[in-house]
């Protein structure tokens, strides 16, 4: 802090009776030496050790930080830090000031917030669920700089148990064609994972072992093809890190194909 004679703004006040009054508004907090002086020398007891508190917290100088106001995992926990400031921008140092957090978006999610009576602020919270949000951090109900603050929650690592396999392909076959079907992976809280990557395996075990074919479309999800060659009931193997999909294994029935049909009634037209 500056150390200068008189205050910045110091007025001084004659009353014409040999006493004068002054008054001064620093807008820096911190530790300052006021000089008094008469004739260039300085007063008894001058000079003056003035110590400038911060003024009352103002809710559009207060500011946040953290990763807590950008992007979060589902389930785990977002964190943010408050410093509350006065009008002239200066730190305040003490506790006990109204500061929340609201969290809107497309899951129920408390935000925590607490004091840690230094004029500092640690806000939490653990979505579950992905999508957009925003933060609205607050001070006795008004938003703090830059509030509400836009938040991404991204969805966690895929779950087998969660992820699931939809079409045609996982219920029945046949030898003359290619059988399909598509898997959606989730994590823990059934959100749609939107990223590739996952250790996806599928197999075929009955009258023939057959190894599925497996696309990772780069969202989350994976196109599987696979062609049996022998009719026959089989199992359907769809594994993620090697554990089971939802509903996994399958039950499959893979039947003669029209083109197989066709050979054998040919070749019984031409014995006859």
């Amino acid at each position: 802090p500056p150390r200068s004679t008189l205050f910045p703004y110091t007025t001084l006040f004659r009353s014409g009776d040999g006493t004068y009054s002054a008054s001064y508004q620093p807008k820096k907090a911190g530790d300052y030496t006021l000089d008094v002086t008469l004739s260039g020398a300085n007063i008894k007891d001058a000079p003056f050790d003035v110590k400038v508190a911060p003024g009352a917290v103002v809710a559009g100088n207060t500011t946040a930080d953290g990763d807590g106001l950008k992007r979060v995992v589902a389930g785990e926990t977002g964190e943010f830090s408050v410093q509350t400031r006065d009008a002239n921008n200066n730190n305040v140092v003490s506790g006990g000031a109204a500061i929340a957090g609201k969290l809107d978006g497309p899951g129920d999610v408390k935000v925590d917030v607490k004091d840690n009576d230094d004029g500092t602020y640690a806000g939490s919270y653990v979505p579950t669920v992905a999508g957009d949000y925003k933060l609205d951090v607050t001070f006795g109900g008004d938003s703090i700089a830059d509030s509400p603050f836009s938040v991404l929650v991204v969805p966690a690592a895929p779950s087998a148990a969660n992820s699931v396999a939809s079409g045609d392909g996982i219920a029945s076959a046949n030898t003359d064609d290619k059988a399909t079907f598509a898997i959606q992976t989730k994590d823990q809280f059934d959100n749609n994972c939107v990223e590739g990557g996952a250790d996806i395996t599928v197999a075929l075990s009955g009258a023939d072992d057959v190894t599925g074919d497996v696309k990772d479309n780069g969202d989350g999800t994976y196109s599987v093809e696979y062609q049996a060659t022998k009719a026959g009931d089989y199992k359907l193997d769809v594994k993620l890190g090697g554990d089971d999909i939802k509903d996994a294994p399958f039950t499959i029935k893979v039947d003669p194909g029209d083109r197989k049909s066709t050979r054998l009634n040919s070749s019984h037209r031409t014995d006859l």
